[in-house]
């Protein structure tokens, strides 16, 4: 099964089939986020947890590739620059932290920099979703462009796992899910 037919199934559990929507998919990618975190935390085996890191890295990259090449470009207005800007920079931030953990994999420090990550993506989430860019995308888009953004999200997930395979960061294609 594909990556991009993965991170689907798991956005499944989130949200409907029909929800389409930017908001709603991003939201959704939070959540599932969230939950592989929970599931690292839970998983005992060193392997375990490898694997569900990688599922992690690997939903990350393909939720920041779908808001910066979607999302953040339609939302970009004058009342909303800064925090598109402070955005992508908690994305570099957030890349470069995956990047780490990765070399980190089986190693003492990894623990210390998964809930590094952890914290990072929680305070993302949030500052996007309740304090401050998802509540003002009501104004700057409405609910057909948000509807039709969530499509062209969609596309680029299923186009990325059939023809780009972007993995994560620091690798070149995705890793095996199972």
């Amino acid at each position: 099964m594909g990556f991009a037919t993965n991170m689907l199934r798991r956005l499944g559990s989130v949200l409907r089939e029909s929800d389409t929507e930017a908001l709603t998919i991003l939201k959704g990618q939070h959540r599932a986020a969230e939950a592989l975190f929970m599931r690292i935390e839970r998983q005992k085996r060193p392997s375990g947890k490898a694997r569900l890191f990688r599922q992690l890295a690997s939903d990350l990259t393909m939720h920041a590739i779908i808001e910066e090449r979607h999302f953040y470009p339609a939302v970009r207005a004058s009342q909303t620059e800064e925090l598109v800007s402070e955005s992508l920079e908690e994305h570099r931030r957030l890349k470069r932290l995956i990047t780490e953990l990765d070399r980190l994999e089986g190693k003492g420090a990894f623990d210390d920099k998964l809930a590094a990550l952890k914290k990072q993506i929680h305070h993302h989430a949030r500052e996007e979703e309740e304090a401050r860019l998802f509540p003002l995308c009501h104004s700057v888009l409405d609910a057909d462009q948000r509807e039709a953004i969530g499509q062209q999200m969609i596309a680029t997930m299923v186009d990325l796992q059939q023809k780009e395979n972007p993995g994560f960061f620091g690798h070149p294609k995705p890793l095996s899910q199972t």
